[in-house]
C-alpha cells in the first residue's frame, strides 16, 4: 500500500485499518508532506518512524527550486532498498522533505534504518513562512526511512 502527499486527515477507522494491515504483514510506503494535516504522524510512530513535521531546509538551492526543495544525497549501502545506488553518483530530489528519526520505545523485533539523508548544509524549521532568529546548525538529515520486523 502507498500513501503518497495526504493532505486530509485520516479517519481514525481508516487509520486502524492501516495499522491492522502493517500488523498481519503488509508492506507500506509513506510520503507524507510537513505542514499538513493527515494525521499519520501517530500511524508511523507505531510503525517505529518519529514524523517530526517540520521543513528541511538547505542552504544550497538547486537552481529553480526555493530552499525547500532538498537532494537526498547519502543511501544507505546496507539497505536491499538502497545498496545498488552509486556512492557520490545517486541523487533524490524531495520538493517538501520532513526530519524522519527512529521513535522512542520500538519493539524489540522492529529494525528501523535510516535510508537517505540530505546534504550536509540543511537545517530544520518548524515554519519557513517565518525570519530566522538564530543562526541554524547545519547537517545531513535524514528524510527517508525503512522499518523491517513484527509490530
Amino acid at each position: 500500500m502507498a500513501i503518497v502527499g495526504p493532505v486530509v486527515a485520516y479517519l481514525d477507522e481508516e487509520v486502524k485499518w492501516i495499522r491492522e494491515y502493517a500488523r498481519g504483514g503488509g508492506k507500506l510506503f509513506l510520503a507524507l508532506d510537513p505542514g499538513q494535516r493527515h494525521n499519520l504522524a501517530n500511524l508511523t510512530k507505531t510503525l517505529g518512524v518519529q514524523f517530526e513535521n517540520n521543513f528541511v531546509i538547505t542552504r544550497r538551492p538547486l537552481e529553480g527550486w526555493g530552499p525547500a526543495g532538498v537532494l537526498g544525497v547519502t543511501f544507505d549501502a546496507t539497505s536491499e532498498i538502497t545498496r545498488s545506488f552509486p556512492t557520490g553518483a545517486s541523487f533524490a530530489l524531495f520538493p517538501l522533505a520532513s526530519e524522519l528519526t527512529p521513535a522512542m520505545g520500538l519493539g524489540p523485533d522492529l529494525e528501523v534504518k535510516e535510508l537517505v539523508k540530505s546534504d550536509p548544509y540543511s537545517f530544520t524549521m518548524v515554519d519557513p513562512t517565518k525570519p530566522l532568529t538564530t543562526e541554524p546548525k547545519a547537517a545531513a538529515i535524514t528524510m527517508g526511512m525503512s522499518v523491517k520486523g513484527k509490530l
